[in-house]
C-alpha cells in the first residue's frame, strides 16, 4: 500500500499548530479569565488533538491497532488524564492533582503537554515517512538461532520469575498490591539478583515465539498469557495488560506474515478488540479490589455485577493520570526555586547502560533520576513517578516540548510495523520487546527507560549476533 505521506504529514503540521497557537494564547489570559475555564479549555484542546492523532494515523498507516497508538494513548493517559475527568466533572476517589498543584502551573502543564503530543506524534510520523529506508535483519542470522537464544534466555530466567512472581503473591496475600511490589522492590540478598534477571523471561517467550512455528511456539504463548493473568490478579493492572495486548498483536502479525490470513486479518482485529473491552470492564475492577487482599475471579465478577460493567473505570483514568502532578510540580519548581538542567538528565540517562564498578549511588541515578529528585525536593515519604513532559520541562522549560519530537521518532522507529509488511525475526522482536519495556514509560523518566529497553531488547540481540558470527567464523 503506497501512502501519502507527504500530503497527510502536512495535514497534520498544519492542525496540530493550529491547536498549539490556540493553547498558547490562552496563557495570555491567566490573569483576566476564570482559571476553571482555562483549564478545561486546554483539556478540550487535549481531547481534540489526541482525536487528530488517531485519524491522521489511521489514513496514514490504514490501520489503528498498532503498538505505537497503544502506546500513545498509554502517553495520553498517563500525562492528561485527569483533565478529561475535570473537563466532564467525573468524581473519582484517587488524589485529586488540582487540589495539590497552583492553578496556573496546572494550566501551563495542560498547554505544555498540548505542545508535547505535538511534537512527539510529529516525530512519530517523521519515522514512519523512512519506514521503507530502514530495515532490520540485514544480518544473515541462522532462522533456527533465533529461537534458540529465546530458550538460552528462558532457561536462565524462568527461575527468577518464578521466584519473583512466588515472592509477589506470598506478599500479596500479606498486604494487597502496595506492600507487594514496594516490599519486593526494597528486598536485598539473592533477591536483587533476581530481579535483575527475571525481565529476559517475557522477551525470551517473544523470541521463542517468533522463532517456532510448532509446540515450542504454543507452549510460549501460553506461559506469557499465564504471567500477564498472574500479574492482573496481583494488581499489576498495566503489566498483565500490556503482556496480554503484545501477544495478540505478535500473534496478528505472525498470522499475517506466514499468510494465514482469510479475512484480511478480521478475525485477529476482532480478538484485539474483544481483549480491550475485557481489559477495559475487568481493570477499573482490579484497581478497586487490588489492595484487598482477596482478588479473585469471584469477587472480580461481584464487584462488576454490584456497581456495573464500568464500574471505577474514572478511577483507573484517574490513577494513571496523576502523572501530570510531576509536571505540575516541576513547572512550580523550575526556573522560580532551580535552575533548568539543559539537557543534563539526558546525558547521564545514556551512561545507565553502564554498569556502576565504583559502587554506592549510580552517577546517572544521581542526576537523572528525576522521581527521586522530586520526592526529595517536596519532602515525600513516596516516590511519585516522573513524565517526560516533566523532563522536558526540567531540561528546557518551554523548549523542551521539541525533545518529545526524537522521542516520538525512535520510539516509533522501533515499534512501528508496516501494514502488510513481511518483517523479520529481529524487527518484529524488537517492535514487541520495546513496547513491553516502554508501554508505562511515559509516568517515568528517561533513565529508566534507557536501562529498559538496553538491557531486556538489545542485549538478546547483541547476544545473537555475537553467537551468529561466531558461528560464521567457524563455518569458514
Amino acid at each position: 500500500m503506497k501512502l501519502k505521506i507527504n500530503s497527510f504529514n502536512l495535514i497534520y503540521v498544519i492542525g496540530a499548530t493550529v491547536f498549539c497557537i490556540y493553547a498558547c494564547l490562552l496563557l495570555r489570559e491567566l490573569n483576566s479569565t476564570d482559571i476553571d475555564i482555562l483549564l478545561n479549555k486546554t483539556a478540550l484542546i487535549g481531547l481534540v488533538e489526541i482525536i487528530f492523532c488517531l485519524f491522521i494515523w489511521k489514513k496514514y498507516t490504514g490501520t489503528l491497532f498498532s503498538l505505537f497508538i497503544f502506546y500513545l494513548l498509554s502517553f495520553y493517559v498517563f500525562t492528561m488524564g485527569q483533565s478529561i475527568l475535570r473537563l466532564f466533572d467525573v468524581e473519582f476517589a484517587f488524589t485529586n492533582i488540582y487540589n495539590f498543584v497552583k492553578a496556573d502551573a496546572m494550566v501551563k502543564a495542560h498547554v505544555f503537554t498540548i505542545l508535547c503530543i505535538a511534537f512527539l506524534f510529529e516525530g512519530a510520523l517523521l519515522a514512519v515517512a523512512r519506514r521503507d529506508k530502514f530495515k532490520y535483519g540485514v544480518i544473515n542470522y541462522n532462522t533456527s538461532l533465533f529461537g534458540q537464544i529465546g530458550i538460552l534466555l528462558f532457561i536462565i530466567s524462568i527461575i527468577p520469575m518464578i521466584i519473583y512472581l512466588v515472592s509477589l503473591v506470598k506478599a500479596y496475600q500479606i498486604g494487597g498490591y502496595s506492600y507487594a511490589f514496594s516490599s519486593v522492590a526494597n528486598s536485598s540478598g539473592i533477591m536483587r539478583i533476581v530481579s535483575k534477571i527475571y525481565p529476559f523471561c517475557i522477551p525470551s517467550l517473544v523470541m521463542i515465539t517468533i522463532g517456532y512455528n510448532d509446540v515450542r511456539r504454543k507452549i510460549a504463548k501460553v506461559i506469557m498469557c499465564s504471567v500477564g493473568i498472574i500479574y492482573f490478579f496481583i494488581g499489576e493492572r498495566t503489566g498483565g495488560a500490556s503482556i496480554l495486548l503484545a501477544l495478540f498483536i505478535l500473534n496478528s502479525h505472525l498470522n499475517e506474515r506466514e499468510s494465514k490470513y482469510r479475512n484480511g486479518g478480521k478475525a485477529d482485529k476482532i480478538k484485539i478488540l474483544t481483549l480491550i473491552v475485557i481489559l477495559a470492564i475487568f481493570i477499573p475492577a482490579i484497581g478497586t479490589l487490588r489492595n484487598s487482599s482477596n482478588l479473585s475471579v469471584l469477587s472480580l465478577s461481584s464487584l462488576i455485577r454490584e456497581n456495573g460493567i464500568l464500574s471505577g473505570f474514572s478511577d483507573t483514568i484517574a490513577t494513571m493520570g496523576y502523572s501530570e502532578f510531576p509536571l505540575g510540580k516541576t513547572i512550580e519548581i523550575v526556573p522560580s526555586l532551580k535552575g533548568y538542567a539543559y539537557g543534563q538528565s539526558y546525558l547521564f540517562a545514556i551512561l545507565v547502560l553502564f554498569p556502576n564498578i565504583m559502587g554506592g549511588t549510580h552517577i546517572s541515578v544521581k542526576y537523572a533520576g528525576l522521581a527521586q529528585w522530586l520526592m526529595e525536593f517536596l519532602d515525600m515519604s513516596y516516590g511519585p513517578g516522573f513524565s517526560y513532559p516533566a523532563e522536558a520541562w526540567y531540561n528546557f522549560g518551554w523548549a523542551g516540548c521539541i525533545c518529545l519530537l526524537f522521542i516520538g521518532y525512535f520510539f516509533a522507529r522501533f515499534m512501528y510495523i508496516p501494514k502488510g509488511a513481511k518483517v523479520s525475526n529481529v524487527s518484529l522482536f524488537i517492535s514487541v520487546a520495546f513496547f513491553l519495556e516502554t508501554i508505562t514509560s511515559p509516568r517515568r523518566e528517561l533513565m529508566t527507560v534507557v536501562r529498559l529497553v538496553g538491557y531486556y531488547v538489545f542485549i538478546p540481540i547483541i547476544l545473537m549476533y555475537f553467537i551468529n558470527s561466531y558461528m560464521n567464523s567457524k563455518r569458514c
